[in-house]
């Protein structure tokens, strides 16, 4: 994994896995159809009969389930970073994400300390010429939290307790860009721990389910 990076080629989302079923030739498939194929979990945008996996594949019949992870360290109190872009590609992709966020500070921060996180969304691939606040979509430090406010949607934050250093919340955003940026500010009392995979926010892909007759 790399530092402080918005990635699009982790592993397969394991949300899915257990409850997905082997693509198979010659079948029905619905849009929001989950399948497995060589170990990784496709998502059905078209409704089809299947026939060849990698040609049904590449007429954008099915789309890879990924996870994106933005992993942030060392963040110091009242300061921020933003992530690299993130390219959901073109064509046909899901709209629907679960965010998730898990903060851990380097001790117990004051009850009601936040770390916040933000979107900021594009149609194309960006510098900073997009940035009203002067935010450059790289991965690099942000010293104000006004900066966010000018170009990014605040789609949430971990609020301490006081009684821990971990906290972990999420919730469901709504993306419909191809370029995607995560911006983290720590309005906390504590820094954020050196180690990448302490703080880690996720973007997971969520189907429209269909609750069926019983």
């Amino acid at each position: 994994m790399a530092t402080n990076k918005v990635y699009g080629t982790p592993g397969q989302m394991s949300v899915f896995a257990a409850a997905a079923a082997a693509w198979v030739t010659s079948t029905v498939y619905a849009v929001g159809i989950v399948v497995t194929n060589s170990s990784s979990s496709y998502f059905c945008l078209t409704a089809h009969t299947s026939g060849t996996f990698a040609t049904d594949l590449a007429a954008g019949k099915w789309v890879l389930v990924t996870a994106t992870t933005f992993t942030p360290a060392g963040v110091a109190t009242g300061a921020g970073r933003v992530s690299n872009s993130w390219n959901r590609g073109s064509g046909s992709q899901p709209m629907r994400y679960l965010w998730r966020l898990a903060a851990n500070w380097v001790a117990t921060p004051t009850a009601g300390d936040a770390l916040r996180v933000y979107l900021l969304t594009s149609v194309d691939g960006a510098t900073a010429a997009l940035s009203d606040g002067g935010i450059a979509p790289t991965d690099a430090a942000i010293s104000s939290e006004n900066q966010l406010l000018y170009d990014c949607m605040l789609i949430g934050a971990v609020i301490s307790d006081g009684t821990a250093a971990i906290r972990v919340t999420s919730g469901i955003v709504n993306i419909f860009s191809q370029y995607v940026y995560v911006a983290i500010w720590n309005a906390g009392a504590k820094s954020l721990t050196s180690t990448a995979s302490d703080t880690v926010f996720t973007l997971v892909p969520v189907p429209d389910d269909i609750q069926a007759a019983s």
